[in-house]
């Protein structure tokens, strides 16, 4: 380094002092980007965790939804997010005039609550029931024209989702 010239030297001195400037900098950045990637897996980990985890949250969140759809009247919707299992044994005509009926007579919906929830793998067949994983939701619903019990059931889709499949409304005995 003596025998260089005095520009070398300075374009050495330079660079040297780019080098430290630059390193807490980089080493900042870097450790900041590892800590947000970190917490970001950490969190949708323990989000996927949680829905696999517990079917119970699924199920119930499934049944709202498809339960609005219904106190709504959109009966041509319902039909489009069941199962593959229910448009099998019911045409979306056939369903919707059943529910015009049905929701017709019983009136709109001003209460529900869940009263029961019970899961089976493969129940016993009854008019071409599909084995699988199936959940049944009992509830106490009040309408304008009567209370009436409510059974919806669901059934685990290939791709993990549930479904509904089956929907039963009855007066509730008093």
């Amino acid at each position: 380094a003596i025998v260089e010239s005095v520009r070398h030297l300075k374009r050495r001195l330079r660079m040297i002092n780019r080098c430290q400037d630059k390193a807490p900098r980089v080493l900042l950045t870097g450790m900041a980007s590892l800590l947000l990637a970190a917490l970001v897996c950490s969190i949708s980990a323990t989000a996927a965790d949680s829905t696999s985890s517990d079917p119970n949250v699924a199920v119930v969140a499934s049944v709202q939804v498809w339960l609005k759809e219904i106190d709504t009247g959109q009966f041509q919707q319902s039909w489009d997010e069941s199962s593959t299992w229910f448009h099998r044994i019911c045409t979306s005509e056939e369903w919707i005039a059943d529910m015009t009926r049905i929701r017709g007579h019983s009136g709109e919906c001003t209460g529900r609550k869940q009263t029961k929830m019970e899961f089976q793998s493969d129940p016993p067949p009854h008019r071409g029931s599909a084995t699988g994983e199936w959940a049944y939701v009992h509830f106490d619903s009040s309408f304008e024209n009567g209370k009436r019990t409510e059974l919806v059931a669901l059934m685990k889709e290939a791709d993990g989702a549930w479904k509904v499949a089956g929907y039963a409304i009855t007066d509730q005995k008093t």
